[in-house]
Protein backbone atom coordinates (compact mmCIF):
# COMPACT_ATOMS: atom_id res chain seq x y z
CA UNK A 1 0.00 0.00 0.00
CA UNK A 2 1.55 3.40 -1.05
CA UNK A 3 1.60 6.27 1.60
CA UNK A 4 -0.96 8.01 0.35
CA UNK A 5 -3.47 5.09 0.50
CA UNK A 6 -2.30 4.04 4.28
CA UNK A 7 -5.73 4.63 6.94
CA UNK A 8 -3.95 8.36 8.85
CA UNK A 9 -4.77 7.37 12.32
CA UNK A 10 -4.37 9.66 15.80
CA UNK A 11 -3.92 7.74 18.60
CA UNK A 12 -5.51 9.47 21.69
CA UNK A 13 -4.40 7.40 25.14
CA UNK A 14 -4.69 7.29 28.53
CA UNK A 15 -1.22 5.78 28.43
CA UNK A 16 -2.29 2.83 30.21
CA UNK A 17 -0.02 -0.95 29.54
CA UNK A 18 -2.97 -2.10 26.87
CA UNK A 19 -2.47 1.41 24.86
CA UNK A 20 1.04 0.67 24.96
CA UNK A 21 0.43 -2.85 23.18
CA UNK A 22 -2.01 -1.05 20.43
CA UNK A 23 0.46 1.35 19.89
CA UNK A 24 3.41 -0.54 19.22
CA UNK A 25 0.07 -2.34 16.93
CA UNK A 26 -0.62 0.66 15.16
CA UNK A 27 3.37 1.57 14.64
CA UNK A 28 4.33 -1.61 12.86
CA UNK A 29 0.86 -1.94 10.59
CA UNK A 30 1.91 -0.89 6.90
CA UNK A 31 -1.30 -0.06 6.07
CA UNK A 32 -1.33 2.60 8.77
CA UNK A 33 0.21 6.03 9.18
CA UNK A 34 0.33 7.38 12.83
CA UNK A 35 0.21 11.19 12.77
CA UNK A 36 0.22 11.41 16.42
CA UNK A 37 -0.54 10.24 19.80
CA UNK A 38 -1.72 12.53 22.46
CA UNK A 39 -2.25 11.36 26.11
CA UNK A 40 -5.17 12.37 28.43
CA UNK A 41 -4.62 13.04 32.36
CA UNK A 42 -6.75 9.85 33.18
CA UNK A 43 -9.26 6.95 32.01
CA UNK A 44 -12.71 9.14 31.59
CA UNK A 45 -16.19 7.60 31.51
CA UNK A 46 -17.27 6.17 28.20
CA UNK A 47 -20.82 8.48 28.45
CA UNK A 48 -18.49 11.82 28.56
CA UNK A 49 -16.25 10.64 25.62
CA UNK A 50 -19.22 10.24 23.39
CA UNK A 51 -20.95 13.55 24.73
CA UNK A 52 -17.99 14.82 23.52
CA UNK A 53 -17.09 13.43 20.07
CA UNK A 54 -21.40 14.74 19.52
CA UNK A 55 -20.11 17.87 20.58
CA UNK A 56 -16.88 18.28 18.62
CA UNK A 57 -18.40 16.32 15.44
Amino acid sequence: MSLSQRRKLLIDTDAGVDDAQAILMALKNPDVDVIGITRTRTKLDVTCCACCKLQTG
